[in-house]
């Protein structure tokens, strides 16, 4: 390799290993947390597509995982707090502005129907 060229792959192979392992989680939390969305099951995808974020906080993909489930759940201001992440690292995506809206009218929904009591 040339003089000042960088290399993208890790120096030390303990690093490379840990490389590996985190790229592995990533993929087993991204594949189960959108099956688990797609099968309804939001919950546990909930969970999943977290645990996804939290190894790639700039993956809108992972925050937007998290945002249906949790507004699927009627969790509606965590889910307004995952889409406002997606739409920070996807600025372009006008769907993640509608996913807002709508979890913003479950908000106002929530509060009107526990106070018009």
């Amino acid at each position: 390799m040339p003089p000042g060229a960088a290399s993208s792959a890790p120096l030390d192979s303990d690093v490379a290993a840990l490389f590996a392992d985190r790229r592995n989680r990533v993929a087993l939390f991204k594949a189960d947390g959108l099956r688990s969305l797609r099968a309804g099951n939001y919950r546990r995808a909930a969970e999943l597509c977290s645990a996804w974020a939290d190894l790639e906080l700039g993956n809108a993909e992972a925050w937007r995982c998290l945002g249906e489930a949790q507004q699927a759940q009627g969790n509606h201001q965590e889910a307004v707090n995952a889409f406002r992440k997606a739409k920070q690292h996807d600025l372009t995506d006008r769907s993640l502005d509608a996913a807002i809206e709508r979890s913003q009218k479950g908000i106002v929904g929530d509060f009107l129907h526990r106070y018009q009591k």
